[in-house]
């Protein structure tokens, strides 16, 4: 299992990002740092999700994948759950979400897209091999 907390600055959020963990890892984790040895997710063999949990006024923004390989498909698919953070996010600030209010959505979603893979390119074999032909 892979964890990473990021914070963006303009709203004041955190986005706890999970990789490569089964729904059992993640739910243990998830107990601890709610306090909560009761909470449960269920394990309904999706490959991907993103949700809140809060916790007295904390809010605890949460994207999961379970198998991010860096395939097209799991680059897709944390993109996928990034549309699902921004709207929350969006929908929690009061922010409009339509087509004549997209601007900032798509500011905001480039953010994340970049602060993430940046953040993740150290677990790119194809990194790796470059870094060490250096």
């Amino acid at each position: 299992m892979k964890y990473f907390l990021f914070k963006e600055e303009t709203f004041g959020t955190y986005l706890n990002l999970y990789i490569n963990c089964t729904t059992e890892e993640l739910t243990k984790s998830l107990q601890r740092k709610i306090g909560d040895k009761n909470f449960k997710l269920e394990d309904d063999n999706m490959s991907g999700r993103t949700f809140v949990l809060q916790k007295d006024n904390n809010y605890h923004r949460i994207i999961w994948i379970c198998n991010f390989d860096w395939s097209v498909r799991s680059q897709a698919l944390l993109v996928h759950e990034l549309v699902h953070f921004t709207t929350q996010v969006f929908e929690d600030k009061g922010l409009p979400i339509s087509r004549k209010e997209d601007e900032v959505m798509a500011y905001y979603m480039e953010f994340w897209v970049k602060t993430i893979f940046w953040k993740l390119r150290k677990l790119n074999p194809v990194y790796k091999k470059r870094k060490n032909k250096s």
